[in-house]
Order: structure tokens, then C-alpha cells, then sequence
């Protein structure tokens, strides 16, 4: 989709789980490295997995489900600002933190390259990563 098309233009992608689809802002895509069209499909594709693991109760446990399944019913969108501190509430929710870090390990195991994670949710990534 175009970004004249997208209610913010600064959105790369987005996941839709309404209608469970995966929406790239074609302007972005076209101007970015490579490597960061496939951070964010990785990202946009574990929110697919979320969604279809809460619709059908499978691959997570029971506690996990149901806070993606709540926090999914009351989603903190990000701010568009690209500043960490003005995306608190949207970095550190329990499906973003997951999304951050399956990104994350793809990138690195598929192609050596470590990503950026947040200062304000290494330690969300780290307890994630524990559990």
C-alpha cells in the first residue's frame, strides 16, 4: 500500500487482525536497506503467528494466550515518532516484546546481523528469554 494511502505515513508495515493480513507501505519498502524489509517481516509474521496461536488456543501456554489475547483486544499502537521513550507503553507489552525478539533471533541465525533492541525492553528481552 502506498503511504499516501496509510492513515500515518511513517508506519512501515502493519498486521491487521481483523482480516489477518500483513500491510507494507510500499513508498518505505522501496527506499530502505534490505535487511530492515526483513526485520519487519519477521516482526509482522510472528504477529500472524500470535494471532492464529490466541484464535485457536495452540503453541503458547494458557497465561501467555491470554495476555497476548488482552493486550491484542487493547493495543497500544506506536507513536510513528521512531523515539523509544515516546513508545513506552507499546514496547513493553508482552506481543510486542515477542515480536522484538523473534525478529531479532531470525536476523542474527539467518543472517548474522544483530538488530537494535530498545534500551527501555533489554530487560523484558532478557526475562523473555529466561522463561
Amino acid at each position: 500500500m502506498r503511504a499516501n494511502r496509510l492513515l500515518n505515513k511513517e508506519i512501515t508495515a502493519l498486521f491487521k487482525f481483523e482480516s489477518y493480513e500483513i500491510i507494507f507501505n510500499e513508498d518505505w519498502v522501496l527506499n530502505v536497506p534490505w535487511i530492515e524489509v526483513m526485520v519487519t517481516c519477521f516482526h509482522e509474521t510472528r504477529h500472524a503467528y500470535q494471532s492464529y496461536s490466541i484464535k485457536h488456543g495452540i503453541n503458547e501456554s494458557k497465561d501467555i494466550l491470554e495476555t497476548w489475547k488482552k493486550e491484542q483486544a487493547n493495543y497500544n499502537s506506536p507513536s510513528c515518532e521512531n523515539k523509544p521513550l515516546s513508545d513506552i507503553e507499546y514496547l513493553r507489552q508482552s506481543i510486542e516484546v515477542d515480536v522484538i525478539r523473534f525478529a531479532h533471533i531470525q536476523i542474527k541465525e539467518l543472517f548474522n546481523v544483530k538488530t537494535i533492541i530498545p534500551d527501555i525492553i533489554k530487560d523484558l528481552i532478557k526475562k523473555h528469554k529466561e522463561e
